[in-house]
């Protein structure tokens, strides 16, 4: 029985899903990442990568940014209000293989067609240790403890506290014999790793991988049915906004303390400059100052101006009385201040007024 079809979304074999933003991501062959409002239904965007297909994906749990790995060793960091990458990585030398984030956010694990198992800090964009594996590597995982687990061939190994120090040693080694591993996925909150394979599935025993102290608030993994339905609407109430995933989550309710010269761009700085050397341009001719100040309109001593003035020279209009007799008030209080800064006598009709004036 069909529930639902999403025919956005074509030629798919990667798929995420951002359980704070209720966002479904996906990823395949025809080099698209589509974000997918599982709440409303509706497709809340669409990136083209430019890299051709997408080998492999997953989500960082500290920022919800999505790590998209490509067959030229770059590893791209998406968010869904960016057309662009947030972040380009050179990763390794061939096509990658997989990829892992763990809980924090903190460190990825990259594997290779080049059989390298490379160990990134994502704070700063900077290789830590490189690790060689006999063939190239199908999968790798990260636990809640920050185990790694690499499948290559018939082999899993489990490495731990590979992000404090270069180990010389795995902590575990398993083979699954006439068999080819697909997948290694962690069980959250359990000591077992489960293993996909040629021939179905396995699940073996992984000492210290589960998290014993786990927040019920969080995810709870006794909750009842009734809790199950609680949460989904607590979760729809506080759900983000897709806007507000960005490469440093810290920064969204901050003030930016610096001064707004700093926090200008480039190109708005130059654009500043460009605005400030045309105001500071010095005026050569009286002409540049006339087209400074009206640069649109003819000047007065054109030849249809000065005809007009011709034919209205001589003409007498109530219009012109009114201009004459502000005119001449102008320049009678202009008189009397100056008589009165020099000294002069002011008479009292000068300062009272006559309240009959008006009727004159």
């Amino acid at each position: 029985m069909e529930l639902h079809r999403l025919k956005q979304h074509i030629d798919t074999t990667l798929l995420d899903f951002l359980p704070y933003h209720l966002l479904l991501t996906t990823a395949g062959n025809t080099g698209f990442l589509k974000y997918h409002d599982v709440s409303t239904g509706e497709l809340v965007s669409e990136h083209r990568t430019k890299l051709g297909p997408t080998q492999c994906m997953k989500q960082n749990p500290w920022n919800a940014v999505m790590h998209l790995g490509h067959s030229n060793g770059q590893i791209t960091l998406w968010s869904p209000s960016m057309s662009t990458p947030l972040a380009k990585i050179q990763a390794c030398r061939g096509p990658v293989r997989s990829l892992s984030i763990n809980r924090n956010g903190n460190y990825m694990v990259v594997a290779g067609s080049d059989k390298t198992l490379k160990i990134w800090d994502i704070r700063n964009f900077k290789e830590l240790d490189t690790y060689y594996t006999p063939t190239q590597a199908n999968s790798v995982d990260i636990s809640d403890t920050d185990l790694i687990s690499v499948g290559w061939g018939p082999h899993i190994t489990i490495w731990n506290n590979c992000f404090k120090k270069k180990q010389n040693s795995p902590y575990m080694n398993h083979m699954i014999p006439s068999s080819q591993i697909q997948n290694t996925k962690f069980v959250p909150f359990e000591d077992l790793l489960g293993i996909g394979h040629n021939n179905g599935f396995e699940s073996i025993i992984v000492p210290g991988s589960g998290e014993a102290n786990f927040d019920a608030l969080e995810l709870n993994p006794f909750e009842t049915s009734k809790q199950r339905q609680e949460s989904e609407i607590r979760s729809l109430m506080n759900k983000l906004k897709p806007d507000m995933i960005t490469l440093d989550p810290n920064v969204i309710g901050s003030v930016d303390k610096r001064a707004p010269s700093e926090r200008l761009t480039t190109k708005e700085k130059s654009q500043q400059q460009q605005e400030k050397e045309q105001n500071q341009t010095p005026l050569k001719t009286e002409n540049d100052v006339n087209n400074l100040i009206n640069p649109n309109v003819k000047g007065k001593n054109s030849s249809l101006r000065k005809a007009k003035r011709k034919q209205t020279q001589n003409v007498i209009n109530e219009r012109s009385k009114r201009v004459e007799a502000a005119l001449k008030k102008e320049k009678d209080l202009r008189r009397k201040k100056i008589s009165v800064s020099k000294g002069g006598h002011v008479e009292k009709d000068d300062i009272l007024g006559n309240a009959l004036s008006r009727f004159n």
